[in-house]
């Protein structure tokens, strides 16, 4: 839903619409459809209202960001309902609901479990956290929704994200509420009628949730939005080996770093490998050689629904002086140039010092892994932000760490 006016914002959205103000380097709307790509959406429909041309030039078809992009216009304000309803030729099956101007770590494929599972008509995204300006969730211990209050109530408890899933009997329900002339809201008139028919059912989630159409949530989101998951490769995700992991029957999985790939994969954070090749330019291996390596590496991950953005490798030997050998941080550069990405709200995991220096000197978040060298080269004198004893282990500790949104 990107139709707002902004107003909240002021002049800083006069001449552009919410979805197109720059956050951490990119407009925010990039931000979201970079997301939605590292879940595995495909298809996205954009409802758009206030400077409807400006998003369309920018955004396009979507293919920069992997999401094939549809539009749906609404000439006049037609509340949240009326711009879902005026999209609902192009909407197939259940729909993923999101705000233009919200950002927050989305447990896609479990809420997705949990809808189907609960025969709701209606799931909402909920965190626990202050409840003031915010719409408040009462619920039962299944997590069906007994009461949904839009706004009023303050205190701790379970609030509305405002990303929804909203199945094809819920927009049905909806289009019966419609009355000419009226905007109309699935919080104000939708979720309450589910809520006491027994359909409405909400996720809770972790955070850091933002809220950037104020300026106080523009101002923080500046500081946590378009961060990404780089990865080192040897001995953090595979074995590392004394003679290189040179072919495909070298590569060999660390214990538990699958499943610390699927808990990583679920935080909607991209995911990006960066790792030092050096067999290259020493002549041991080629790099068609270690192409499908990796081949071998991202079809695992295929198969365990774990997606990752992109690869990056430094071939040279350590007597060529290039910008992108670790501990420099010439390969988190091309990730900022390529995707956006806000290395600053990044995390980088790795098992060897020169790791953590590149993710020091990058401003990154870091987790040294005990796994592989576990940070006993002596290459550089640093320290970690986290230590984990494998890769789910450091999973666990980013989930924390974005639990209390640092």
């Amino acid at each position: 839903m990107a139709g707002g006016f902004g107003t909240r914002l002021g002049h800083i959205t006069r001449k552009k619409p919410k979805a197109l103000v720059e956050v951490g380097g990119s407009p925010f709307i990039s931000h979201l459809l970079l997301q939605l790509n590292s879940l595995g959406v495909e298809n996205a429909v954009l409802l758009t209202g206030y400077r409807h041309g400006m998003l369309r030039d920018y955004c396009g078809d979507g293919k920069k960001w992997g999401v094939k992009l549809r539009y749906s216009r609404e000439t006049k304000p037609l509340g949240t309902g009326g711009a879902l309803l005026l999209a609902k030729r192009k909407l197939k099956g259940t729909t993923l609901v999101l705000n233009g101007d919200s950002y927050m770590p989305l447990p896609l494929a479990k809420m997705m479990d949990a809808h189907r599972k609960n025969g709701a008509w209606a799931t909402i995204l909920c965190m626990r956290g202050e409840l003031a300006a915010r719409g408040a969730i009462d619920l039962d211990g299944k997590g069906m929704v007994r009461e949904f209050g839009e706004k009023g109530k303050t205190g701790i408890g379970y609030f509305n994200t405002g990303a929804y899933l909203i199945g094809e009997k819920a927009l049905e329900l909806l289009a019966k509420l419609k009355r000419r002339g009226e905007l109309l809201s699935v919080e104000k008139s939708l979720f309450p009628l589910l809520a006491t028919r027994k359909k409405l059912f909400a996720y809770k989630g972790i955070g850091p949730f933002e809220d950037m159409g104020t300026h106080e949530g523009l101002a923080r989101a500046h500081s946590v939005m378009g961060g990404a998951i780089f990865l080192d490769r040897d001995g953090v995700i595979n074995r590392n080996r004394k003679n290189y992991v040179l072919k495909v029957s070298d590569f060999k999985f660390e214990g538990r770093a699958l499943s610390g790939m699927k808990k990583l994969s679920g935080f909607g954070m991209p995911i990006f490998v960066v790792t030092n090749q050096s067999a290259i330019g020493r002549g041991i291996a080629s790099m068609k050689e270690v192409d499908m390596v990796h081949g071998r590496m991202l079809s695992e991950f295929m198969r365990e629904g774990i997606r990752v953005k992109d690869v990056f490798v430094c071939p040279h030997a350590p007597s060529i002086k290039c910008k992108c050998r670790k501990p420099k941080i010439g390969m988190l550069l091309q990730a900022k140039r390529k995707y956006g990405v806000n290395l600053s709200a990044s995390v980088v995991i790795g098992d060897a010092t020169s790791d953590i220096e590149m993710g020091k000197r990058a401003g990154c978040k870091t987790i040294l892994v005990k796994t592989g060298h576990g940070g006993k080269d002596g290459k550089h004198k640093v320290k970690s932000d986290f230590v984990a004893k494998d890769l789910e282990d450091a999973a666990g500790k980013l989930q924390r760490l974005l639990s209390a949104g640092k």
